[in-house]
């Protein structure tokens, strides 16, 4: 519907000028399937966790005064994508595992 195209113009104008914002000082794409969440409705469905269908942007801002202390940009990426990792696979192994020793 054209509502649909006016937001996503709009998400998509916002997210680049956060992008080129002087207080981005880094920008981490997790790609879908590569990270995972717990959605609002765990207590509901069989598994906890969830597999993500789409990218997500972990964007960086920083004010003048926190940039100019260097800070190790490889090991936060290292450590978010580690907190993203999608738990999902190793849930679903762990309950066809459990599942086994009931038979």
């Amino acid at each position: 519907s054209k509502k649909d195209g006016v937001v996503q113009n709009s998400a998509n104008a916002s997210f680049q000028r956060m992008l080129r914002s002087e207080s981005c000082s880094m920008h981490i794409q997790l790609k879908a399937r590569e990270h995972g969440y717990v959605e609002g409705a765990q207590h509901l469905r069989a598994t906890r966790y969830k597999q993500s269908s789409y990218d997500t942007s972990v964007i960086v801002l920083q004010s003048k005064k926190d940039r100019d202390q260097k800070f190790d940009k490889k090991a936060l990426e290292k450590r978010i994508r580690a907190a993203f990792a999608s738990r999902h696979e190793e849930e679903m192994k762990t309950r066809r595992r459990d599942d086994s020793f009931d038979d």
